[in-house]
């Protein structure tokens, strides 16, 4: 038996009309009649039919004048043109309108259910067709930023749709518009949703689908929510990984003659958001796997660069040693010719010494002695920094002191910081944490970076500020790095922590800082959240659990 489809029969006879819904509905067909042109449009205007089946001399509006409404209003219904007239003109004209076969009165009915059958295969081949083409183009890795946006083309495409926007999990759980066919990126930017709240929220926190036949006014299930009239017909799909909702798709219909999406069309977009949600994880990992690959590159050339520098350092550092050594005997020799007489037999000592500089000139060398030794061993922090970095990712987590990883991550940014902004710290005492002190160096290491390119980029020629604080709050131990740039705009808010997303050019970034840095956070058993208003600066907030067993350090 051919599988259960939706056939609608228009015929001003009523016994055709009894006749092709006996045997249609033995079939397995769910077979609804019209008698006339206008009934027959009203209907499919109403519902979703996969054939028609169309007399041609009907009232009101005749078979030819049908199809052609039909092409515009529904185009993927099969229809099947039956005639009690051979006129060869007619059936060249049905044809040339899209008609799928013509069949004269009086017919057999084993030849008209052959030809419905074949009407049906074909529908549902050209839809499957048309998945599968969108499919594939959203799955032909495609570059990360243009992906959402092939989503939308595409859905509309496959859904016969006017209008689609993709919706992703913000930094505060909500969910903020990607893209949308329609909107205008000022209003996608001031447009958030939490979950729980309008019809995405709630589909997003049920994770169940749901299709809206007749407008957001028309369905009691919403009758809180207020509507602009604007959409005719939705489907709103969530798409999740288990638990991780990883976004929510909405599929519409605005034009007022739009056939309304049915039950029947959830199949569709089932498997369309099959494939959209595996393109989007699978976008994810390629970008997990790329961030990595450079962070490992990264690593070996800092690595690298660490073992370069240590070696002509460690030699400045014997030296430095052996010079402190011998000018401290040297100082004893000056000590003598500033405290003893002067005699005859000193002179030419004095003299030398008085030429020299005495004690003055001896002062200054020590200074500067103790200057190259202080800059020698900051070059040796910074190395062992580089080296702490480039560790292997399997290092074994540690309790330590998140203020020594702050003075680390300084160390290493310092060439960044130094002449953009100044630095002020205040760091409780005390404060531990369990985990990778490399790994949140690099997350305070980008931090510090994003602050210098921020005020650098406000470029108003004032003196700025980066403030890092630690403390020990309810919420664990929370560090917060703040700087007085420019902030962040309001439509950026919500998406500074995704995957290549990025408001600089290409030179000074890419879009995975504060993704991985988030990634990193969230590894640890803590997060990385940020707060800013246009115009006052940005507020980076590391939050990080306490280590039990403070005495472990």
């Amino acid at each position: 038996m051919t599988a259960r489809s939706s056939i609608l029969v228009a015929d001003d006879e009523r016994g055709i009309r009894e006749l092709l819904t006996w045997e249609l509905g033995a079939q397995g067909h769910r077979v609804e009649t019209a008698a006339d042109g206008a009934d027959a449009l009203e209907r499919i205007g109403e519902q979703d039919f996969d054939v028609l089946i169309s007399d041609v001399r009907m009232p009101k509006l005749d078979g030819v004048e049908v199809l052609r409404a039909v092409r515009k209003l529904a185009p993927d219904i099969e229809v099947v043109i039956a005639t009690g007239f051979a006129e060869v003109e007619y059936a060249i004209e049905c044809v040339r309108n899209g008609a799928f076969d013509f069949v004269q009165k009086p017919f057999h009915v084993a030849e008209l259910l052959a030809i419905v059958a074949r009407a049906i295969e074909r529908r549902r081949l050209r839809r499957t067709a048309g998945l599968y083409e969108a499919s594939r183009v959203i799955l032909d890795g495609q570059e990360a930023h243009r992906l959402v946006e092939s989503i939308i083309r595409l859905a509309m495409q496959a859904m016969d749709a006017d209008d689609a926007c993709l919706m992703l999990p913000d930094s505060d759980g909500g969910l903020y518009v990607a893209h949308s066919h329609t909107l205008s990126p000022e209003v996608r930017g001031d447009t958030r949703v939490k979950l729980g709240e309008r019809i995405a929220g709630r589909v997003a926190e049920v994770g169940t689908p749901l299709v809206i036949p007749s407008g957001l006014g028309a369905d009691p299930r919403f009758a809180d929510l207020t509507s602009d009239g604007r959409v005719r017909s939705s489907i709103v799909y969530p798409l999740a990984v288990g638990a991780r909702l990883v976004g929510v798709l909405c599929i519409n219909r605005l034009a007022p003659a739009a056939r309304p999406f049915r039950d029947a069309d959830l199949d569709r977009a089932s498997v369309l958001a099959a494939q959209i949600l595996l393109a989007l994880e699978n976008a994810r990992l390629v970008t997990q796997v790329a961030a990595s690959e450079r962070l490992a590159s990264l690593g070996l050339l800092a690595a690298g660069v660490a073992h370069e520098i240590n070696n002509p350092n460690g030699c400045i550092l014997l030296n430095h040693s052996f010079l402190a050594e011998s000018l401290s005997r040297f100082g004893s020799v000056a000590s003598t010719l500033e405290t003893e007489r002067r005699s005859e037999s000193q002179s030419a000592a004095w003299t030398a010494w008085k030429a020299f500089g005495g004690a003055a000139a001896f002062g200054e060398m020590c200074d500067a002695l103790a200057g190259i030794g202080e800059g020698a061993a900051q070059i040796r922090d910074i190395v062992h920094d580089m080296r702490a970095l480039s560790r292997p990712q399997n290092h074994e987590p540690m309790v330590f002191d998140v203020n020594s990883a702050i003075r680390s991550a300084l160390r290493l940014s310092c060439a960044e910081v130094r002449g953009t902004a100044n630095v002020s710290m205040a760091l409780d005492a005390d404060l531990l944490v369990r985990g990778r002190p490399d790994r949140i160096v690099q997350v305070l290491v980008n931090l510090l970076v994003n602050a210098v390119q921020a005020i650098a980029g406000a470029a108003d020629g004032r003196p700025h500020e980066i403030s890092i604080r630690s403390s020990s709050e309810d919420s664990g131990i929370v560090i917060r790095v703040a700087d007085d740039g420019p902030g962040i705009r309001r439509e950026h808010l919500a998406r500074v922590f995704e995957m290549f997303f990025t408001t600089k050019d290409g030179t000074t970034g890419t879009g995975l800082g504060l993704a991985i840095s988030r990634e990193i956070a969230q590894s640890h058993g803590g997060d990385l959240t940020v707060e800013s208003t246009e115009g006052h600066g940005a507020t980076f907030v590391l939050t990080l659990p306490a280590a039990a067993g403070c005495g472990e350090r």
